[in-house]
């Protein structure tokens, strides 16, 4: 099951780091991404040529502001802070998969309770519980 918030881009075939770049720098990155906004990089990665997934995270990084300058001469700003648009990719062997995560951080990270107590569950967990449980709020026992 996808999670909300989390929306898959591309699948492709990358066998080293330059294969990962030419086939992302020609993504329409400028149509999801602003020039204003901030993303970051996340990965999983599991290929044969890399030893740092920190390494992969730069060559996405680079690709989407690459593209962002040779279309609008401007780029949009990147970091570690995963609380913005975070880009994820799934690298295993030659399959690459990337997804964008427009979600944001957890309702509990918002700041929103003074003193915030133990939940029994996150509320990710809580939602995807009850949408897997069909429940209609229109319908009264």
């Amino acid at each position: 099951m996808r999670q909300p918030g989390i929306v898959f881009l591309k699948e492709f075939n990358a066998g080293n780091a330059d294969d990962l770049y030419s086939t992302l720098i020609e993504y329409p990155w400028e149509n999801i991404l602003t020039v204003d906004g901030y993303f970051s990089i996340s990965s999983n990665v599991d290929n044969p040529t890399i030893n740092n997934s920190l390494f992969a995270n730069v060559k996405v990084k680079d690709a989407i502001v690459d593209r962002f300058r040779n279309k609008t001469g401007e780029r949009p700003n990147s970091g570690p802070e995963l609380d913005k648009t975070v880009i994820h990719l799934y690298w295993k062997e030659s399959l690459a998969e990337i997804f964008i995560d427009t979600s944001g951080e957890t309702l509990s990270k918002h700041g929103y309770r003074k003193i915030p107590g133990k939940a029994p569950m996150l509320e990710s967990l809580a939602a995807a519980t009850l949408l897997a449980t069909k429940w209609d709020r229109n319908l009264h026992l």
